[in-house]
């Protein structure tokens, strides 16, 4: 049951538990609908959970309460999922930017490399003739 308390001018909707009933029908297919969106079952829980706060919270109860927790939880896991990726592209920049992150200069790598391109041409050279052929014509372009 819902009831208004006013302050002021304005009317405040304020949610008791009878509505909480009504409200647990909707969250497997707000569930549904936020897992189709997010990156993880974590953004997806969050974004529904700050649906309900936010439902919990509004000053006046929206007309079609199903259709307005979908709405808001599809936009809060819109804005999770773009938070996501605009995180993982500043991480990877700044990865990019460091210099301990370079492997083309570290000792180890460029020793596995020579020793690695030392076993090609060894390899290739073992070949017969028409598939070394064939092989270096192809490494060539």
């Amino acid at each position: 049951m819902l009831s208004i308390r006013r302050r002021g001018h304005a009317a405040r909707v304020v949610h008791d538990a009878t509505h909480a009933p009504q409200l647990v029908r909707h969250l497997e297919r707000c569930l549904r609908t936020a897992r189709a969106i997010s990156p993880s079952d974590d953004l997806a829980r969050d974004a529904v959970q700050e649906a309900l706060i936010l439902f919990w919270s509004s000053e006046i109860e929206p007309s079609d309460v199903p259709g307005w927790l979908v709405r808001t939880t599809v936009h809060r896991a819109l804005h999770h999922s773009r938070a996501s990726s605009r995180r993982a592209r500043r991480e990877e920049f700044a990865a990019a930017e460091r210099s301990e992150l370079a492997l083309d200069d570290e000792p180890t790598r460029v020793l596995e490399s020579r020793e690695l391109a030392g076993q090609i041409a060894h390899a290739v050279a073992r070949l017969p003739d028409e598939f070394r052929v064939a092989f270096e014509l192809r490494e060539l372009g």
